[in-house]
């Protein structure tokens, strides 16, 4: 409905201007572009209204995608025709950069993005006041209802979402404190967030809200535009589901007031940036010829953010009658909704929401900022995803969001080595390889876990070993296994004088066989397990290192099994899994490591999307298996014989893009689990008794381009791990008396050494 009011306005302006105007204004959208019930639509608002006020030509432009955002700005830039030209969202920041150079007597205004030119003026908001507002509202009124969690669904990682999540986390952490204050106590109260990597993408958005409310949230707070539409989505399917119309669960809008969706219905509140505002105060800037390049900010004390509220309600309704979109009994609906929906929470939260808002404005409240990795790395760690509650109150044994730290500055060169493990570890040693498809993976070491030194050359001399990892210590002596596409998978062994040598033929005969995964010993074996697209994956072995035989082949008779792993033995037997896009994974094992037959599950344990199922460690009589489902998300499953299992994990923890759950090592009689997850990033999970799992890291650690996480080995009395990030793999290392992790290694390139 509102929608439609928008897009009408748009049209009945340009035809209106084209000729009673002299002054020209370009406005660009992203990709999100009109109806997108946020951003892009309250930037054109105000600059519709300044155009009519001050009688200018408004010209639009969209962007199908975001290779547009250049040559669209270039293009009008060219023209020569316009008094300002305004770039709506961050999103424009790298072509305005580049643009405002190459026109210096243009004038140029970005909102939500600051980019520093002589002829730019920039407007960004205290986004985190705003968010502020919201996290209490919502904390609160979880409280009140008995809910254990509030979902935050954010977009792209940027400092504008830092900021959102930042005042989020404290405003929830004010929420539970006044509650406590006027109740006598408050319950725990769960942040659950996620980084979708997402503006427009309302499937996703719609998914990640699913999940939330699956655990628990009260409600879903929209920080990502458009994506939003996802978010409400699943809130009025979960009423839908329930027979309910008020009350929980809740949508919280982002950056317009969004109350009026579902009619009204759903909408608690929405966090309004005011971006109609900063377009319009540029615009006026223009005419009144007070243009001057810098940052404008704008916060709750100069109405650049807010709360939304009944009056802001009554006037977008007002907006839509006037423009013929809706009759009065339309606005009536939804006002009377809207008020319905409102006092399910209790007048006193309303009256400390607006006691926040004045202690913010004057100042005697400053809420926290994050402009970096590490200010929100600080933040999440003051104000934790499950120690939002009231002071006092135990803690739990493992924190669910933690601080990821570097020790080498993000500006190492990272290009090349972007997946690493270390995975082996010796009584002098930590070791650890790497994938880089430029020059080949390498093998490094470390006597304390912090500083490396590298004990390779590049793909043992042959670029085409993109991938080498350590796999297998006997004593200090380490078996390493290589990718290579080219003549097949390679295994070296580094010997006690200090010397790499090759220890099997090529693919082991067979260039198909293009990766090894070395396990053992086990009853004095090395395991090779292979990765073979042509054939079928293969199981190879050898009791001396030097001599191979192989054991089964042909993908334990089905091709389409074409990579297996031996990472466990468990009960008298030593266990296998494969990879198996066609009917799913299959896990098999063997006694005496000759023979193999199935361990009991269905194909993909009845799911054909878990197209990889890796049996990967035991504890306390039950032996585990992770699996990868680009669907659904990564489940966990667990056996006491292997012939009959249960499912402990389900939809990536109750993260869908989770798409990879995988067990892959027990440390202190601890279950550490890591993720693969290329929209938000990776995290790492843990559990004492398989059953109860708690996320000990946040999204991606350090940056969401940090896809995959692998918690592997223990060295020195510390657990060890790796990660796969396109822009630079790292080491990571727990710190035991938090569960806190820190990156201990920006990429092997921090020494300064060319590979």
């Amino acid at each position: 409905m509102f929608r439609s009011f928008l897009l009408s306005v748009t049209v009945i302006l340009c035809c209106a201007l084209a000729a009673a105007a002299e002054g020209k204004i370009a406005v660009l959208l992203d990709v999100a572009g009109r109806g997108d019930v946020s951003f892009n639509d309250m930037g054109v608002t105000g600059a519709e209204e300044a155009a009519i006020e001050f009688g200018l030509n408004l010209v639009q432009v969209y962007s199908n995608t975001s290779v547009d955002y250049l040559p669209n700005l270039r293009n009008m830039a060219r023209t020569g025709e316009y008094d300002l030209i305004i770039c709506i969202g961050f999103l424009f920041y790298d072509a305005l950069i580049e643009v405002s150079s190459e026109f210096r007597d243009q004038k140029f205004a970005i909102i939500d993005a600051v980019v520093d030119a002589p002829n730019v003026m920039s407007f960004v908001f205290r986004e985190n006041e705003m968010a502020a507002l919201v996290g209490a509202l919502a904390a609160m009124a979880a409280a009140q209802h008995g809910y254990e969690a509030v979902g935050l669904v954010l977009g792209i990682e940027t400092p504008v979402l830092w900021n959102v999540e930042a005042g989020f986390r404290y405003g929830m952490s004010w929420g539970l404190s006044a509650y406590a204050d006027h109740e006598g106590s408050a319950p725990q109260v769960d942040l659950l967030y996620t980084y979708t990597g997402s503006f427009s993408d309302i499937a996703v958005g719609k998914a990640a809200s699913e999940a939330m409310l699956a655990r628990g949230a009260v409600g879903i707070y929209n920080a990502a535009g458009a994506l939003g539409i996802g978010d409400f989505d699943a809130v009025a399917e979960a009423h839908d589901e329930a027979g309910t119309t008020y009350g929980p669960p809740y949508y919280f809008g982002g950056d317009t007031n969004q109350d009026y969706l579902g009619e009204g219905r759903h909408g608690l509140a929405s966090g309004v940036k005011h971006i109609n505002r900063a377009a319009y105060m540029a615009i006026e800037s223009v005419v009144y010829d007070s243009f001057e390049a810098g940052v404008t900010r704008l916060d709750l004390a100069d109405q650049g953010v807010s709360i939304s509220g009944l009056n802001a309600l009554q006037e977008s309704c007002e907006q839509a009658i006037d423009a013929g979109v809706i009759v009065p009994a339309d606005s009536e609906i939804i006002v009377e909704n809207w008020v319905r929906n409102h006092v399910t929470v209790a007048e006193w939260i309303w009256n400390a929401i607006r006691e926040l808002t004045r202690q913010i404005i004057t100042g005697n409240i400053v809420v926290p900022t994050a402009d970096s990795y590490d200010e929100i790395g600080v933040v999440r760690t003051d104000y934790p995803d499950d120690a939002l509650r009231e002071a006092g109150d135990a803690s739990p044994e493992y924190c669910t969001s933690q601080t990821w730290m570097s020790s080498s500055d993000v500006s190492f060169n990272l290009e090349g080595n972007t997946s690493c493990c270390a995975n082996v570890a010796t009584g002098l040693y930590l070791y650890s390889g790497t994938k880089n498809t430029a020059v080949g993976g390498q093998i490094w070491r470390s006597s304390d876990g912090e500083a490396w030194e590298r004990v390779s050359d590049p793909g043992f001399g042959d670029e085409f070993n993109t991938s080498t990892y350590p796999c297998v210590a006997i004593g200090e002596v380490i078996y390493a296994c290589t990718k290579n596409e080219v003549t097949g998978a390679e295994v070296w062994r580094l010997g006690e004088d200090g010397v790499w040598r090759q220890v099997n033929t090529d693919g082991f005969g067979n260039a198909a066989n293009t990766y090894a995964e070395l396990s053992g010993p086990f009853d004095g074996f090395i395991y090779a397990g292979t990765t073979n697209t042509e054939g079928g994956a293969e199981i190879w072995r050898s009791a001396d290192g030097e001599h191979w035989t192989c054991v089964s082949s042909d993908g334990f008779g089905d091709p389409a099994n074409v990579s297996c792993e031996i990472p466990v033995a468990f009960d008298g037997y030593i266990y296998a899994g494969t990879v198996n896009e066609e009917s799913g994974g299959t896990v098999w094992r063997s006694t005496d490591g000759s023979d193999w037959v199935p361990a009991g599950p269905d194909a993909g344990f009845g799911f054909p999307s878990n197209c990889e199922t890796i049996p990967y460690v035991s504890l306390e009589g039950y032996i585990y298996c992770g699996t990868s489902n680009e669907e659904l998300g990564g489940q966990i499953w667990r056996s006491s014989d292997g012939a009959e299992w249960e499912q402990v994990v389900d939809a990536g923890f109750g993260n869908p893009f989770n798409e990879s759950c995988c067990p892959y090592v027990v440390f202190e009689n601890v279950i550490y689990a890591g993720t693969f997850n290329a929209s938000a990033g990776a995290e790492i999970w843990a559990s004492s008794d398989g059953i109860a799992w708690q996320r000990a890291t946040s999204f991606g650690v350090w940056r969401p381009s940090a896809e995959g996480l692998f918690p592997y080995s223990a060295f020195q009395d510390v657990l060890f791990g790796g990660s796969y990030d396109p822009e630079g793999c790292r080491v990571v290392r727990a710190v035991i008396d938090t569960q806190q992790y820190l990156a201990v290694c920006e990429s092997f390139y921090q020494l300064g050494e060319e590979p």
